[in-house]
């Protein structure tokens, strides 16, 4: 099914279950999209993890899908991905003018805050979009998952980790016919193995990141760290875009607004 169309596949009962990227139900709710990732303002998936579960997060997010007739079962949250160009990366001023696949949501915001081209494309066209030109650059999930897909072929700067996802936030989703048949065991053994699941779906690819680093690296591609300053520099422009968005749905602003006090309480912003 194509990406763009598996929310309403499971909103109508199509599919029983999806696990999905919430960038790509941004023209649905952009608050869809400010769930999945709120840039570089999260230090680590952990601190999304603790709002989501003992912050309100997950419960503001299943009262949202539940208005299009689908449950949310929980998160899958990961770290920081990385961006593959054909021009090095090394200062924000390089984004200017950068034509740069992205999932679109707060992601291509920020993108666009920075000067750059966001291009909304789904996975399977990454590699030929940057093989042929369409794109300058492209971002997708796990350097281990980027270099299964090739990308090290067609995309030879690396920018890891990239300020544009500092973490992201999945969702397994069912629809809520389906969830409301089930009996109550069954219910609650999904519920523990989206736990198992989120464990696995953090740590696996965080300790596998280091391997494949150092393949994109034996390859032949360069490995781009943003400075110091830059990473200050886009933070604030990070939570400027954030409070923008807010005004996007209601649900851009209640989702926003939790994240931001909640990292205001942390004191990671001010």
């Amino acid at each position: 099914m194509p990406v763009l169309k598996a929310f309403d596949g499971i909103s109508k009962g199509v599919v029983d279950v999806l696990f999905q990227y919430g960038g790509f139900d941004a023209g649905i709710d952009f608050g869809f999209a400010a769930q999945t990732s709120a840039m570089n303002l999260w230090p680590n998936p952990r601190e999304v993890k603790i709002w989501l579960s003992q912050f309100g997060g997950s419960d503001i997010i299943r009262e949202e899908y539940a208005k299009y007739n689908i449950h949310f079962v929980g998160p899958q949250v990961m770290g920081a991905e990385a961006i593959h160009s054909n021009v090095p990366l090394r200062t924000l001023d390089d984004f200017k003018g950068l034509k740069i696949r992205c999932g679109g949501g707060l992601i291509g915001a920020i993108l666009e805050a920075v000067g750059s081209v966001p291009v909304v494309m789904g996975p399977g066209d990454i590699y030929s979009g940057l093989d042929t030109g369409i794109v300058d650059a492209a971002e997708y999930v796990t350097l281990t998952e980027d270099w299964e897909l090739g990308l090290h072929e067609v995309g030879h700067y690396l920018t890891y980790p990239s300020f544009h996802a500092s973490t992201i936030t999945m969702a397994l989703l069912v629809n809520m016919d389906v969830w409301n048949k089930l009996p109550d065991d069954l219910k609650a053994a999904i519920d523990m193995m989206n736990y198992e699941a989120a464990w696995h779906y953090d740590f696996i690819p965080a300790s596998s990141e280091y391997l494949v680093l150092k393949k994109h690296i034996e390859y032949g591609n360069e490995h781009i760290l943003i400075s110091d300053a830059d990473w200050e520099a886009i933070k604030k422009i990070a939570v400027d875009v954030a409070e923008e968005n807010r005004a996007k749905s209601a649900y851009s602003d209640k989702i926003i607004g939790s994240m931001l006090d909640y990292l205001r309480y942390t004191g990671e912003i001010e």
